[in-house]
């Protein structure tokens, strides 16, 4: 509900202010959404396996085990790949920056540096 309230106020204050300035997106932030719908995937995987599981308290047979770890297996990727989003996030800052383009520059601007900031703390908390 957040990013949804958040993406409303942003397109309403978009449209109501003269000192609104498009910026071009670090190139990075395209891999970032690669990168995004990849952890998505593996996500799904890890689920997947996990679903397989018996629901038995003695669930040991090999068959679990191995879908067990397999599912292990896609939360690591999936945890990887959300270590590497946040740091597509610092080097898109880093472009940002290199531009002169900080928190405080525009409106735009502060948009783009809370949401993103705020959704690598949501990825951060996932990890986690």
């Amino acid at each position: 509900m957040f990013f949804a309230a958040f993406t409303s106020s942003m397109i309403v204050r978009q449209g109501v202010t003269p000192d609104w300035l498009h910026f071009s997106l670090p190139r990075v932030m395209y891999v970032n959404t690669l990168i995004l719908l990849a952890s998505s995937f593996t996500l799904e995987l890890a689920r997947r396996r996990f679903l397989g599981v018996s629901n038995s308290v003695s669930a040991t047979t090999a068959d679990d085990q191995y879908l067990v770890s397999k599912g292990m297996y896609w939360m690591y990727v999936t945890g990887g790949l959300g270590l590497l989003f946040v740091l597509g996030q610092l080097l898109a800052w880093r472009d940002l920056r290199d531009q002169g383009l900080y928190l405080a520059t525009n409106p735009s601007s502060s948009f783009f540096y809370v949401f993103t900031g705020t959704h690598a703390i949501h990825l951060l908390g996932g990890i986690g």
